[in-house]
């Protein structure tokens, strides 16, 4: 798990199947910012999406990304839909 402040720009949502025999993962993808390992605008897609935590998405490594400004395309496709509505809290 990383615990430094983690922001993801450019972003959308997509499905993952990393197991035939398992449901797809929703995950976010889009470009990183302040991460440890990876270079700055590097596109990134993360772990399984789990819920939110203080304004922040949580994935299944336990990491929590901020939302920066949405892929302009998806933005478009997903008027008044707000990402952080949707989830549960945890």
């Amino acid at each position: 798990m990383i615990t430094k402040d983690l922001t993801v720009n450019n972003w959308s949502t997509l499905y993952k199947k990393t197991n035939p025999a398992a449901a797809p993962e929703f995950c976010l993808i889009g470009v990183i910012t302040d991460h440890p390992t990876h270079p700055d605008c590097r596109i990134i897609i993360t772990p399984k999406i789990v819920g939110k935590r203080n304004g922040k998405i949580v994935v299944s490594s336990g990491s929590e990304y901020t939302l920066g400004a949405p892929d302009p395309f998806y933005g478009e496709q997903c008027v008044n839909e707000d990402l952080l509505l949707k989830l549960k809290e945890i």
